[in-house]
């Protein structure tokens, strides 16, 4: 991630420097506005997906126990999303929380439903899901382990962004240096 910063900051002062001594001939303003905002977004969308990476990592070390589901639902009308209600013990004191399991909200409608409802039959209540909870703050709980689907497509995104606005700044601006 850092070298992805530090390259972006790199190409950003190289080329406001060649142009601020007018060195860049018969400049697209356009292409290079585009390309600095789209290295620099690319950058900062990678740099916050790598936090959430973190966040995941750690995740991996907590603990882990069955909880109870309490409750099962459907929610929303576009994005129909199967919701679980569940309460798990650590140590004295109960937790309540609650998950789509990371069902995808996208789809046609009916197979988004069907998917929910497939997921609620899967986990009716009173049956057990496993969890990790944070050991330091035990009300804070999860149900999946590992990043979802969309952190993949969002780091995705960020790279793809970084390495077109870098293939516009090299190829698309002209180089010659008077």
């Amino acid at each position: 991630m850092k070298i992805l910063g530090s390259l972006a900051l790199l190409v950003l002062f190289v080329y406001l420097i060649l142009l601020m001594f007018k060195k860049i001939p018969r400049i697209n303003k356009v292409i290079l506005l585009i390309a600095i905002i789209s290295l620099h977004l690319g950058v900062v969308i990678v740099w916050y997906e790598s936090g959430k990476h973190a966040l995941y990592e750690q995740i991996k070390l907590w603990p882990r126990l069955d909880a109870r589901v309490i409750d099962v639902k459907l929610e929303g009308k576009r994005a129909v999303q199967p919701i679980l209600f569940y309460e798990y013990k650590v140590g004295d004191s109960t937790h309540m929380g609650e998950t789509d399991l990371g069902t995808p909200p996208f789809g046609a409608r009916n197979k988004r439903t069907l998917t929910a409802q497939v997921v609620l039959e899967e986990h009716p209540v009173g049956s057990a899901l496993t969890i990790a909870y944070n050991p330091e703050k035990p009300v804070q709980s999860v149900t999946q382990f590992h990043p979802p689907w969309h952190y993949y497509g969002r780091l995705a995104f960020g790279s793809t962004l970084f390495g077109l606005a870098l293939l516009l700044l090299l190829f698309k601006l002209p180089l010659r240096i008077n």
